[in-house]
């Protein structure tokens, strides 16, 4: 190994340089402010050994400074990009003085020579916890696990000796490709359970509201739920969230082949309920537990017949978009040539604003809310959606629940 190959400590830039600065391939792999809060405030320092936080592909650092803002323990950062290894210098440096720390240039996977950094340099020569956020390609489904960078096998060998085992096992939080199918996510499971036979594990989807899985985590050891299983996580603008969880394979919801008719509730639910799935326990906290009729799987707006309105204050509302009763079914998909049958629809039920909440042209969009709400502008009355028939053709008019 050259000299220029080898780890070396890249120091902060006077003043910080800007993310915004860099281009928009590397504002893609930052992680949001308020999720780094939200991973380091899931984090009890009781539960995790003693030693430092390491990421070994650190990027920004801004979810490693997350933990050591949290956490006060000292942190490491080790990134092969030089540029992107002082973005994580900068981040670091924001922790003060009483918090060790070390942003390192250098191969994630050469874990002999960044410790021997860290024990020339730093007071803690354990290691805690390791988060990893590899980078990974656009479309994951369409390729192999292998091909993250850095490689998860090769990375979690070269830091097995070196991680402290608590009473609950190695602390790991491996932050995956929200993309990965089934298969892929079964790899992972399996070469962590090799590499740490009877560790912990929880597997977690989260969503910020978007209607989509934004994230997907592996949670291991002391970061892992007591009874291991699965969560999802709806984390909201505030940073507060609401979670469901559940043991894999304890429940089993069947998908049926129905349209629901008027009268009935139709809900969107977020997909990290019907990724995760947690659709039985999405029932239970709704106080509806095997009365709900799941008619639509969809990576983003799955859909459901729920027995009766949900209650203000349960848990399963904040993995509930929108919920309304169904007044109309509308033969035909969304156009323009439709949008005065469709207002006077709306009109007829005492809709007075339409959220358009099923499949539309993209670049009709805009013309047709615009159009909608222009007719509708002077009505009064309550607010409704307009969602696909499950079995496709027709369109659902619904007047929106509270």
């Amino acid at each position: 190994m050259s000299d220029s190959d080898r780890p070396r400590i890249v120091d902060s830039e006077a003043g910080g340089s800007r993310i915004a600065d860099d281009g928009e391939s590397f504002r893609r792999l930052v992680t949001p402010e308020i999720v780094c809060d939200f991973r380091a405030a899931q984090v009890s320092i009781s539960r995790i050994p003693e030693g430092f936080v390491l990421d070994p592909a650190a990027g920004s650092g801004g979810q490693l400074a997350a933990y050591g803002k949290r956490l006060g323990k000292s942190c490491v950062g080790v990134e092969l990009s030089p540029r992107r290894a002082v973005h994580c210098a900068n981040s670091l440096s924001t922790l003060g003085g009483d918090i060790d720390t070390l942003a390192i240039c250098g191969d994630g996977l050469d874990s002999e020579g960044v410790m021997s950094i860290v024990r020339e340099k730093m007071r803690d020569v354990k290691i805690s916890m390791l988060h990893v956020d590899p980078a990974r390609p656009l479309d994951a489904q369409n390729h192999s696990i292998s091909e993250m960078e850095p490689p998860l096998r090769p990375l979690l060998e070269a830091w097995s000796d070196y991680l402290e085992s608590g009473e609950l096992g190695v602390s790991l939080l491996l932050d995956l490709s929200p993309r990965l199918a089934p298969k892929q996510r079964m790899e992972v499971e399996a070469i962590v359970r090799e590499l740490f036979p009877g560790v912990n594990l929880t597997w977690e989807w989260l969503s910020r509201g978007g209607g989509r899985v934004d994230r997907l985590t592996v949670h291991t050891g002391g970061l892992a739920q007591e009874d291991g299983g699965v969560r999802c996580v709806r984390l909201h603008r505030d940073g507060s969230f609401d979670a469901l969880s559940g043991k894999a394979g304890d429940y089993h919801a069947e998908w049926v082949d129905i349209d629901p008719v008027v009268g009935e509730i139709l809900a969107l639910v977020d997909p990290v309920v019907t990724q995760s799935g947690l659709r039985m326990a999405y029932e239970k906290g709704a106080g509806q537990g095997g009365r709900v009729k799941w008619v639509h799987d969809s990576d983003r707006r799955p859909m459901a017949i729920l027995d009766e309105e949900l209650p203000i204050n349960c848990t399963s509302r904040a993995f509930t978009p929108i919920h309304g009763r169904v007044e109309e079914r509308i033969e035909g998909s969304l156009n323009l040539m439709m949008l005065d049958s469709l207002a006077a629809s709306a009109m007829r039920c005492g809709l007075s604003k339409v959220q358009i909440r099923c499949a539309c042209d993209p670049k009709m969009h805009t013309k047709i809310v615009n159009r909608l709400d222009s007719i509708l502008g002077e009505t009064e009355g309550e607010g409704g959606f307009l969602v696909d028939a499950p079995g496709g053709n027709s369109l659902f008019l619904c007047k929106k629940l509270p």
